[in-house]
């Protein structure tokens, strides 16, 4: 079982369909599935399988992402010999301003609520989880680095062939609910350098999350699982 774990508007429908298009690798979105033991992984598969109209195959890895904390309901479930992770976190400046302007929160309030919440559970999972169970990236670094970041997520997922820059969509890409529903993600592709400025409604709330999200990359970052630039800080730009 592989998660992609995180906060909404983290770029995670863009790993989700890099991963998705691998044939080590099957998955379509999130399927919104509440994990309280290792049987519900057949409950994921059984969903998978019938969203994307195929029979299993030889997959390595049955893909889902969880973006909310009460979808695992136990940590236990993510220590499972089987569970690899890969922990996906964002800019405040930029999650924040994504959250408000795609309407995936009630406000900024509730976009800062979530996102200090994610990222402080993806720290103290970080904090829980066998080193060898996961791995983690950025937005920024996605975008911005994505050889490194892509190799390094084939070597941790032990994959027989790269992953690509270049991703299949399927019948639910675009889809509200199930992932990003912006026009980008259609693109099959990754798209670099989309600047947009910072939301209004959000600039009170950053300065607070900021912080948080220092935290959590440093420790990140003392892990070995990734790469700190000085740009991931800055306030400048903002990739949607």
């Amino acid at each position: 079982m592989l998660f992609v774990l995180g906060h909404m508007r983290t770029g995670s429908s863009l790993l989700l369909h890099i991963l998705a298009s691998h044939r080590n690798i099957v998955g379509y979105g999130e399927t919104h599935n509440v994990y309280t033991r290792t049987a519900d992984f057949g409950a994921t598969a059984a969903n998978v399988y019938r969203s994307l109209r195929r029979l299993p195959g030889n997959e390595a890895y049955l893909l889902d992402k969880v973006l909310h904390k009460y979808q695992i309901a136990r940590t236990e479930v993510l220590r499972h010999p089987s569970v690899r992770v890969i922990f996906m976190i964002r800019r405040p400046d930029t999650a924040l301003s994504s959250m408000v302007r795609n309407e995936v929160v009630a406000g900024a309030e509730d976009a800062y609520q979530h996102y200090v919440q994610q990222v402080e559970w993806v720290c103290r999972l970080s904090q829980n989880l066998s080193a060898d169970q996961w791995t983690s990236t950025t937005y920024s670094e996605l975008t911005q680095k994505s050889h490194s970041v892509l190799h390094r997520i084939e070597s941790f997922l032990e994959l027989s062939t790269p992953l690509s820059e270049r991703y299949d969509t399927n019948r639910h890409t675009g889809t509200r609910g199930v992932g990003d529903s912006g026009p980008h993600i259609e693109a099959g592709h990754i798209k670099r350098n989309i600047d947009r400025d910072v939301d209004l409604r959000v600039r009170p709330y950053v300065k607070h999350a900021r912080q948080q999200f220092k935290t959590c990359l440093q420790l990140l970052q003392e892990k070995g699982r990734l790469n700190v630039d000085r740009s991931m800080f800055s306030e400048k730009g903002a990739y949607e």
